[in-house]
């Protein structure tokens, strides 16, 4: 395995594991933002059924893209676009702000950092006999992810708010912007 690879693995794993895990700790935000907001648990949850039922239907015009125009640019710019939800997020006032935010920002920003384009570079620069491994790996790193993530958004929402922790969690999404970089042989391989 070439260091180029073994780089773009590395930097498939990390996005995974922050766009999965930070995914995955939206629930724990739904007590807090509910009493803080005080709305109820359906709005907060029409938001997040809003993200799922996006970031599925759009993960086909994102794979797409990510062929047409490089992977490194859709997953940063989706880097981008998933922290500016999180951060809007976090000075929301309502139902309606969650759903833009929460909802729509982030449920196209999960389609372009999450499995569609990575698994798609990682196909594009590993050997065929090695794809299987590295696959794994890389699905095995957004479920670690999920794993990681939460415990410390909770200890944040204890410590700080849910406000600062989803403020905490944009940053911690940003840092998927230059991750994206160290898969840019996959661009140079595979589409152009």
């Amino acid at each position: 395995m070439g260091g180029s690879v073994a780089i773009a693995l590395f930097s498939g794993v990390v996005i995974l594991v922050l766009a999965m895990g930070v995914r995955q700790s939206f629930g724990i935000f739904l007590t807090p933002i509910a009493i803080d907001l005080e709305i109820g648990r359906r709005a907060f949850g029409f938001a997040i059924a809003v993200q799922n039922l996006l970031w599925g239907l759009a993960q086909p015009l994102v794979g797409a893209a990510a062929d047409r125009f490089g992977t490194v640019r859709i997953i940063a710019g989706g880097a981008v676009v998933y922290a500016a939800g999180l951060a809007l997020a976090a000075v929301s006032g309502g139902p309606l702000g969650l759903t833009w935010t929460l909802g729509i920002l982030v449920g196209l920003a999960l389609s372009a950092t999450t499995y569609v384009t990575v698994l798609g570079a990682i196909g594009r620069l590993v050997a065929p006999e090695q794809r299987s491994a590295a696959f794994g790996l890389c699905t095995a790193a957004g479920s670690f992810g999920m794993f990681a993530l939460v415990p410390g958004a909770q200890a944040l929402i204890d410590e700080v708010g849910w406000r600062d922790a989803m403020i905490v969690s944009a940053i911690a999404v940003g840092a998927i912007a230059p991750l994206a970089f160290g898969l840019r042989p996959a661009d140079r391989r595979g589409a152009g």
